[in-house]
């Protein structure tokens, strides 16, 4: 990572958002997270992995909108290093857990698709053997259409870029809409998958992240001390909060970027903010939780197989979803510490400075 434009108080917010998922896919149940507007918050906890669509596009912006060096290969092979060695391991465990433990056993199309991190393309099977892993699949296709918008952005101005996300995000809001409102069903699994894991239907949150990121890049160089950040990032922190706690007629329409407004208020807040919010967020303690919610998002389900089948339970509930998200999170800091980042040197060094040579 560029260190220059490395931002450390954006990173746990991928934590929370991280942990946001775990208790909606498997702490509903556990106290707090069952009682009042907390639990109103929890069922909308899908909605982080918008969030992680965002922040993905903001920070490939922070480090790449001024390298006019880029090339598509060599960026493309840094996000693979990034992001597919955890992501087979974690297909593989759980293929194998599925098989030993459920008797389950995938098609080979579904297999070789997720193998390929293609499997969101084809509602129907996205969700099949490691189902967190279909935003991986939305993520693969971001960095191959990333170097295009990146180039044509540097060519408009703030004002031009922002009225086109928002046209484009504007567009896309009301497509969903419409898709939600007319043709959803709970019993066409396969259409509901299209509608709500289609890759292109996320690319509007992605360029809204790549929007903030390249706003923030222009503002971040002015250290003078304001309140206004912080300020910015509460108001976008408490609406978001609002509309996931309490019911409304947005949070059935959350989960293909219609949040992305805020999300650009809380990013940008808190990267210009230069108050205990962002010193808060930054510690390094924190900063490392952020670093191995990848991780923790990724490696969620075979942890969570191998856990109740270890414990002799069938879902995790109270105490033992508690020992199971400590479980999890020490998973994902030895795979982050012991492998992730040297099989990723490795990669690098292998594929990129060689390629240099």
């Amino acid at each position: 990572m560029n260190q220059k434009n490395y931002i450390p108080q954006l990173t746990f917010p991928r934590f929370l958002a991280a942990a946001l998922v775990v208790i909606y896919h498997y702490g509903s149940d556990t106290y707090p997270f069952n009682t009042g507007y907390i639990k109103e918050i929890v069922s909308q906890g899908s909605v982080a992995v918008s969030f992680f669509f965002f922040l993905s596009g903001l920070v490939l912006s922070l480090n790449y909108f001024k390298d006019e060096t880029l090339r598509f290969s060599t960026f493309l092979k840094k996000r693979i290093a990034r992001i597919y060695p955890v992501y087979i391991f974690a297909f593989v465990l759980s293929l194998l857990l599925a098989m030993w433990l459920r008797n389950a056993f995938p098609k080979g199309l579904s297999v070789i698709l997720q193998f390929a991190a293609l499997h969101a393309w084809v509602p129907g099977i996205c969700l099949e053997i490691n189902y967190p892993g279909w935003s991986i699949s939305v993520e693969m296709f971001f960095y191959l259409v990333f170097p295009f918008f990146i180039f044509l952005f540097r060519k408009m101005s703030i004002l031009r870029l922002s009225l086109v996300v928002v046209i484009i995000w504007t567009i896309s809001v009301f497509q969903n809409l419409y898709f939600e409102t007319h043709f959803y069903n709970p019993d066409k699994i396969a259409f509901g998958e299209l509608i709500l894991y289609f890759p292109l239907w996320h690319l509007n949150t992605f360029l809204f992240g790549m929007l903030g990121g390249i706003v923030i890049r222009n503002k971040k160089n002015n250290d003078n001390f304001s309140i206004w950040p912080g300020l910015i990032f509460l108001c976008g922190f408490l609406i978001f909060i609002l509309i996931l706690g309490t019911p409304n007629s947005i949070r059935p329409h959350i989960h293909n970027g219609l949040l992305s407004p805020l999300y650009f208020m809380m990013c940008y807040g808190l990267a210009m903010d230069r108050t205990i919010i962002s010193a808060f967020s930054g510690r390094k303690e924190l900063v490392y939780l952020g670093d191995i919610s990848y991780g923790i998002y990724i490696l969620q389900f075979p942890v969570y197989l191998l856990f109740t089948k270890l414990v002799s339970i069938e879902k995790t509930q109270g105490i033992y979803f508690y020992v199971y998200f400590l479980v999890l999170i020490m998973v994902s800091a030895a795979s982050y510490s012991f492998a992730e980042q040297k099989i990723r040197k490795m990669i690098i060094q292998k594929w990129i400075v060689r390629d240099k040579k």
